[in-house]
């Protein structure tokens, strides 16, 4: 539960003031280059015009991310802000100190800082920031920005995606924002800005000029948000690279980003820049889809993991299997439209690849005589029973997630292996049974291509996924669905002319990509998600790959291939017998006890988080009545102690703890969000901010004792079912 200041702890901000500070060392000086390659230790131009640190907090940080201590020259800090940098990105670390040579040189302005002369994309030759006053011309630039801002928010209901005034190109929606991106280091006088006027913000700094980059560490003081993690620092405009580097401020982005373009990124590489920021805005258009997903289907996709742990404890998962097909190529067949014409290739290919299909596609694999070796299923719908159901499953290994739907395994009649979930750790805990995990994937296709490299296959072909609606179809003709369009077909009527409605009935939501030949296709929102998810994971991948034909839409990482090629080039060699042959499910007396152990651990838990409610009903109690108690100091503060000592009963049940939050994730996203905003209301430490974060807690311990009371409602049947499995 949250920390709380005593009483005495809240009061008004400290001044920002060093007003007269900064204007006391203003004075002219000469201008006299500084050259890094001459290392000359010692003060700044000037140590009387250096900038007066500003006020510290009540935690003992900075207002600011303040420049040097005068005692430091402008070498001395660029060593000091690589060692910081070091121990976050200790790769850029090394380019920036290989680049200290080749900066542009610095020249010292009238009040004692720096600027720096630079050529445009126009070939024009300008000063980055202002040679009088280039710090106070950068805080009047962020409160302008700042200020538009603030005027410009739309309510929550806006569209995902707005156009920057700024820039003119896509941006989040200016609703509340968690994460700042700046456009353009400059010498990081904007930066500096930015953490002064916004209260410890998240930022992400985009500048793909490394020495630029160089010339501002040797400027400017980022150890304070450095060290604090609060800031990230990109130079790769790669929407790939950008999800992969801002990891971890993607729950922050997801709930909004302001943009601030500085003056140099309109006109210093501003194709970069542009690209940077339609490369954040779909990341975070790509997040906000991840998170509605889990919010929507949190607890329908817990109970189904409830229904399946019985299978889970009973099966070996597919550790035994890593590394088994090493050496083989795999193939990972897909539902799309350019499945059509490929099952002759397929089933000549049963015995010299490694077959993995997607659930979509199973049954009509085996009614065109092949049999995969893999199918994967991960779908929390009921709906995906059907693709099993009647269906010869001899030969082939169902792998799925431990969320998918219970009726998909009952349904699949040969061999299931479950994958490794976190929540049954938290759940079962020192009785969980050891399990292989997979990366998380966003389908079914995701999750195939992760098995193969699970299975140690060098080369993975993508065959049907094609992820646009290649020919104008939506699925490769004789897919299941069909079945369910059949009473519609007539003579006025057919497959195509209805796979075709389908696609122009989501015209909202599509996309326009390119064919590997070059052809402009349609997707639609969720598979460019995929596309974008699968590319993410190719540049991460050893194996190499390759794409079935040239109808799909084309994916860095990937290289097109034609069927014939790929079996005379890479599947030449016959799977050896038993090759997936791995440790059969528990039976017998091992059964038994593995179940024994289960259910002594449900019936542990349940006791847990009755425990658990029981704190946070009392801590919810005292919550409640700490807001009366604003103007009494001695009592407010008395109440303060009860709910810390509360907090620390917490402590033994960190895995329930976790479970309950786990089942309760709109309640902890709403806490998330509450402490962003508070963290950036400019308020400080106040009564009505205090206020503020007591309402925040009384919604989130109700929210949390919910969630204890859908936990106690969910397991007792599961122990009793467990129970009865074992009589």
């Amino acid at each position: 539960m949250q920390h709380y200041r005593k009483h005495s702890e809240i009061g008004l901000p400290p001044d920002r003031g060093n007003f007269s500070a900064r204007l006391a060392g203003r004075r002219f000086v000469k201008k006299t280059p500084y050259d890094p390659k001459v290392r000359k230790p010692g003060r700044a131009p000037s140590a009387r015009s250096a900038p007066a640190t500003d006020a510290a907090r009540a935690d003992g940080t900075t207002r600011t991310a303040a420049t040097a201590p005068a005692t430091l020259s402008p070498r001395q800090l660029f060593d000091r802000n690589i060692e910081c940098l070091r121990s976050i990105d200790a790769s850029l670390a090394e380019r920036l100190r290989a680049l200290v040579g080749q900066m542009p040189p610095l020249e010292p302005t009238a009040d004692g800082r720096w600027t720096a002369r630079v050529v445009l994309d126009d070939g024009c030759s300008t000063h980055l920031h202002s040679q009088r006053d280039p710090r106070g011309e950068a805080e009047r630039f962020i409160a302008a920005r700042l200020a538009e801002r603030r005027v410009s928010r739309t309510p929550a209901a806006a569209p995902p995606i707005a156009t920057d005034a700024t820039t003119g190109v896509a941006s989040p929606p200016p609703a509340e924002d968690a994460v700042y991106l700046i456009l353009g280091m400059g010498l990081g006088y904007h930066l500096t800005a930015l953490d002064q006027q916004a209260e410890r913000p998240l930022m992400i700094v985009f500048e793909p000029s490394l020495e630029l980059l160089a010339a501002a560490f040797h400027v400017t003081d980022f150890a304070v948000p450095l060290l604090s993690r609060r800031l990230i620092i990109l130079t790769d405009p790669a929407r790939v690279a950008v999800q992969e580097n801002t990891r971890r401020f993607h729950t922050y982005l997801m709930l909004g980003v302001c943009l601030i373009a500085t003056p140099s990124s309109q006109r210093l590489r501003a194709t970069e820049h542009r690209e940077m920021a339609s490369s954040i805005a779909e990341v975070v258009r790509l997040l906000r889809i991840q998170y509605v997903t889990l919010l929507k289907v949190n607890r329908t996709t817990f109970e189904s993991l409830l229904k399946n742990l019985p299978l889970y404890v009973s099966q070996p998962g597919i550790g035994p299997l890593a590394g088994a097909a090493r050496g083989y190529p795999a193939i990972v067949i897909g539902a799309g439209p350019s499945l059509a014409g490929q099952f002759e290739a397929l089933r000549s290919l049963q015995s010299r690849a490694v077959l993995i299909a997607v659930q979509t596609v199973y049954r009509t694999l085996r009614e065109q005589g092949i049999t995969p070796h893999f199918v994967t299923s991960l779908d929390y719908h009921e709906i995906s029973r059907q693709f099993f159901s009647g269906v010869e499953a001899a030969g082939t290994i169902l792998v799925a997630e431990p969320k998918v739907a219970s009726s998909v395994p009952r349904a699949f009649a040969g061999r299931k292996l479950l994958l490794h979930a976190r929540m049954v750790d938290d759940l079962l805990q020192d009785a969980a049974p050891a399990r292989a995990a997979l990366p998380t994937g966003t389908t079914v296709a995701h999750l195939a291509f992760y098995l193969a490299e699970h299975l140690g296959c060098e080369d993975i072909l993508l065959c049907g996924v094609d992820l646009a609606f290649s020919d104008g179809l939506y699925y490769a003709p004789g897919m299941p669905i069909e079945r369910s369009w059949t009473p519609e077909l007539g003579r006025f009527r057919t497959l195509e002319m209805t796979q075709w409605e389908r696609i122009v009935r989501i015209r909202p939501i599509l996309h326009r990509v390119k064919s590997w030949e070059g052809a402009e296709l349609f997707t639609d929102e969720p598979m460019y998600t995929y596309l974008r998810k699968f590319e993410q994971d190719f540049a991460k991948s050893k194996a190499r790959i390759y794409a079935a034909g040239r109808r799909g839409a084309a994916l860095a990482g990937a290289t097109p291939i034609d069927m014939a090629e790929f079996v005379e080039t890479r599947a030449q060699r016959e799977l050896p017998p038993g090759l997936f042959a791995s440790a059969d499910s528990a039976t017998g007396d091992a059964l038994r006890a593995e179940r024994e152990r289960t259910i002594a651990a449900l019936k542990t838990r349940v006791e847990e988080i009755q425990r658990v409610r029981e704190i946070a009903a009392k801590t919810l109690e005292e919550v409640r009545g700490m807001a009366a108690l604003l103007d009494r100091p001695a009592e407010f503060n008395r109440a303060v102690q009860r709910v810390h000592a509360l907090r620390d009963q917490f402590q033994p049940f960190e895995h329930t703890y976790g479970l309950v939050i786990a089942v309760s994730q709109n309640a902890e996203l709403r806490r998330i969000d509450a402490d962003r905003r508070m963290r950036g209301d400019g308020t400080g430490e106040t009564p009505a901010a205090a206020r503020r974060r007591l309402e925040r807690d009384q919604r989130f311990a109700a929210d949390f004792l919910a969630g204890c009371d859908y936990l106690l409602q969910q397991l007792p049947p599961v122990v009793a079912a467990l129970q009865a499995e074992a009589s």
